[in-house]
């Protein structure tokens, strides 16, 4: 019997999956995908792909790890007069309910079926407006002899953006599985607290492709109704 003086090494055989593009992405840019409910990352092949476009990929679930499209302070990037900016900076919470609908869940900031997520956007219009007839009403006439009811009203909304705006920032940091660089363990609440402004307007650039489509001020996602919310 013959026998072989060293063994051959093991390979272990590459999984390869098909994969859809979800917008027109560039070489080398990256996405997650999901495979037998495991999330990895996708890099894009040599000469990109566009929006829908099937492609082969190698699965490694190892390096699921993402990031975030930008910077948390790019608010600027598409321009100062770019919906996504002054809804962040005039009515946060109109633009926190259109990426809520866009992530499909309700007024509690949890996932839901359409029944429910499409009150979202109607929902917080309301506390909105509310909240602006409110304050305007029991607005003082002098800064400093601000009434308890004025106090109270401006808390409240200020404490309930500042939540809803903590939750769908760790869901959408959950759903894309971006890993915390920064007060790890309190960066989603910190970021709420120091600058909702600034997080809302990275979470409505993060679930949405502004290059490709575009942004609409009042529409229930932000978008052209009859675009297709970008889910990863």
């Amino acid at each position: 019997m013959a026998k072989t003086s060293e063994t051959e090494p093991i390979v272990s055989a590459e999984v390869l999956v098909e994969v859809t593009a979800p917008s027109a992405l560039p070489e080398g840019a990256t996405f997650l995908a999901e495979y037998e409910e495991t999330k990895f990352t996708v890099t894009v092949p040599t000469g990109g792909v566009t929006a829908g476009q099937n492609f082969v990929a190698p699965f490694n679930p190892q390096e699921s790890s993402s990031s975030w499209k930008d910077n948390w302070a790019a608010c600027t990037r598409y321009g100062i007069c770019h919906p996504s900016l002054i809804n962040a900076l005039c009515c946060p919470l109109i633009l926190l309910a259109q990426v809520m609908t866009r992530l499909k869940l309700n007024w509690r900031g949890e996932p839901a079926p359409a029944g429910e997520w499409v009150k979202t956007f109607p929902i917080f219009v309301y506390i909105t407006i509310g909240y602006f007839i409110c304050s305007t009403i029991f607005s003082p006439v002098e800064y400093d002899d601000a009434s308890f009811l004025y106090s109270f009203i401006g808390f409240a909304y200020g404490g309930f953006l500042c939540y809803m705006t903590y939750k769908v920032r760790k869901h959408v940091r959950e759903r894309d599985n971006i890993s915390e660089t920064r007060c790890v363990g309190f960066e989603d609440l910190c970021c709420a607290l120091c600058c909702g402004c600034c997080t809302t307007s990275q979470l409505a650039r993060q679930t949405a492709d502004y290059d490709e489509e575009d942004a609409h001020w009042f529409s229930t996602t932000g978008l052209a109704p009859s675009e297709t919310i970008l889910v990863v």
